[in-house]
């Protein structure tokens, strides 16, 4: 144990440096079980640059002798993770702000050996909902569950790129390659920012806008299929009209196939907030005359059916949301 700035750490006490060569050979040949260590400085300092933090500076005594060569013989994830990146011809590495303890150990490494160190870049944390380092345990632990839950590879993609970086515009919604001409590490903010589930379903909501209807037909179909429902009456242009009708109002890609179920079956239950609210003594009636309006609207359009309803309403000297709330009812449940 050691105080540095007032703090008690835990560094190696570079116990074995002072071993003589024979003790060393001694050791070895018994068998006596080893490590290979950074030999770190314990005065000075090391100073590195990050592109998003600036010029940071520690003092080596804050510095363990860390291990690079494990007992098994194999090397540390932070030994060979530098040898990597050289061989590699690695310029830029992008991490989590988490490794920024680590990088000055890094930065030693590559001056031991002579080498050009990276570019270093290192990344604002993303933060749970309700703070706290986002986790496996506070949400979708894989890309894969996220695909699951019904998010597009672009809304993900493109909400990810907008946690900590903005491309210097107003823009949320943008492509890949939106994304690729706009990105700077200049732009990328150095505070750790929430995953916010419910910006995430908006944007999803807005992609699938975005996505050609020929996709999301084939979308509602494997959705049908799925619940079991028979859609094989309908034609390409019916199944076309109805995505149409539903796009907006999408949030994910499972929503198509449980709004669509009134298109393909009578409802079989019905909401109870919707029943208090919009059907008590008359709606039946109300239900009847409006079938009976319906036929005898000739061209069947968004325009003529409102004309419909409104010229029924006068004619029955009632509101409007009384006749579409009783049928949005009985039609969908």
């Amino acid at each position: 144990k050691t105080e540095v700035a007032g703090k008690e750490i835990h560094v190696y006490d570079k116990h074995c440096l002072g071993l003589s060569k024979e003790e060393v050979e001694e050791k070895l040949a018994a068998g006596v079980p080893y490590v290979i260590r950074q030999n770190n400085p314990t005065e000075g300092t090391t100073t590195f640059e990050d592109e998003i933090y600036g010029d940071i500076t520690v003092d080596n005594s804050e510095l363990d002798d860390m291990i690079l060569i494990k007992s098994d013989g194999y090397p540390t994830y932070n030994f060979a993770n530098v040898v990597d990146d050289h061989l590699m011809g690695t310029t830029h590495v992008l991490r989590g702000d988490e490794w920024i303890s680590s990088t000055p150990k890094h930065m030693l490494l590559y001056k031991a050996f002579g080498w050009e160190p990276p570019v270093w870049c290192h990344l604002p944390v993303i933060l749970a909902a309700g703070g706290g380092k986002l986790s496996k345990r506070k949400g979708a632990a894989s890309v894969g569950d996220f695909r699951d839950l019904g998010y597009l590879p672009e809304t993900l993609v493109n909400f990810l790129a907008l946690l900590g970086w903005n491309p210097g515009d107003d823009r949320e919604i943008m492509s890949v390659q939106e994304m690729i001409d706009s990105f700077t590490l200049e732009r990328i903010n150095p505070k750790a920012v929430a995953f916010d589930e419910k910006k995430l379903q908006w944007m999803n909501g807005q992609h699938i806008h975005l996505c050609d209807d020929s996709f999301l037909v084939q979308v509602l179909k494997e959705g049908l299929q799925a619940k079991g429902i028979d859609f094989s009456a309908s034609s390409e242009e019916r199944l076309l009209e109805i995505v149409k009708l539903l796009k907006p109002r999408t949030h994910f890609l499972q929503d198509l196939s449980e709004m669509a179920n009134y298109f393909f079956k009578e409802p079989e239950s019905f909401d109870e907030k919707g029943q208090r609210k919009h059907w008590g003594e008359g709606s039946r009636k109300i239900a009847s005359a409006v079938c009976d309006a319906m036929r005898s609207v000739e061209n069947f359009t968004t325009p003529e059916i409102e004309k419909a309803f409104l010229d029924l309403a006068n004619t029955r000297q009632c509101k409007l949301g009384e006749l579409v709330g009783a049928v949005r009812l009985a039609v969908s449940g």
